[in-house]
């Protein structure tokens, strides 16, 4: 990963734990997305993070079906 950005996470206001908690995953979890170990595996996830950070759901993917590693703390 070549530039950090905050992303829309940050933009929110929101920490890893607060994200993990509103939705509903855990803080590891959030923590392997943002950090590009793992990515949702559940496309529900998408939607539900997207809702949270008031985003498009598509925002949050690539052409890979891959968490955007932009919203790391």
């Amino acid at each position: 990963m070549a530039d950090y950005n905050p992303g829309p996470r940050q933009e929110n206001g929101l920490t890893q734990a607060e994200l993990a908690e509103k939705a509903g995953i855990s803080l590891r979890t959030i923590s392997c997305y943002e950090s590009g170990s793992t990515y949702p595996k559940n496309r529900n996830i998408y939607k539900t993070l997207a809702d949270i950070l008031s985003e498009d759901a598509n925002y949050l993917r690539n052409e890979g079906d891959e968490f955007i590693t932009s919203a790391r703390q």
